[in-house]
């Protein structure tokens, strides 16, 4: 009888490897988990507005970055495109999209970069804000981790 045939009738075995490989599945699943658990834990608990985006979306987001940009909710926040969090341009004349996409790709390279932006709420209003940068890609495509405080000095880099 053919393996397939013992798999369809419910005869087939699994071998030691199988096993083994269902095993470390199981055991990288589990562990996948925790990570996950931990990464919400500290997203959820830093007085920081964090946000994890694509360059077309807000892939994450905690409370603090909701108030920042007076949001509804996570869900409101998540569902606005990163480059809708910034002015079309900043306050030196140069262009959001340019000077933010720029950072955003040299930080996947150098690591974090730290910087003050004139950042824009849902409603329109502009606020100054220090942020990092970090970059870092998840196979061909890049993520990028953004905290933002409101700056309390409104000089804008």
């Amino acid at each position: 009888m053919s393996t397939h045939n013992d798999i369809a009738s419910g005869e087939y075995k699994s071998t030691t490897s199988e096993s083994s490989l269902r095993r470390l599945v199981a055991e990288l699943q589990a562990e996948l988990e925790l990570y996950r658990r931990k990464f919400s834990l500290l997203l959820r608990s830093t007085s920081r507005g964090v946000i994890v985006c694509s360059r077309t979306d807000v892939l994450e987001c905690n409370s603090a970055a909701v108030e920042l940009f007076g949001a509804s909710g996570e869900k409101e926040l998540m569902s606005a495109n990163p480059m809708a969090l910034f002015p079309l341009e900043q306050t030196q004349g140069t262009y959001s999209q340019s000077q933010v996409c720029g950072y955003a790709n040299r930080s996947v390279m150098t690591g974090p970069l730290v910087g003050t932006y004139e950042m824009r709420r849902l409603n329109g209003e502009r606020f100054a804000a220090e942020t990092t940068i970090t970059g870092f890609t998840q196979g061909e495509e890049a993520i990028f981790l953004v905290t933002i405080r409101e700056a309390t000095d409104p000089k804008v880099s």
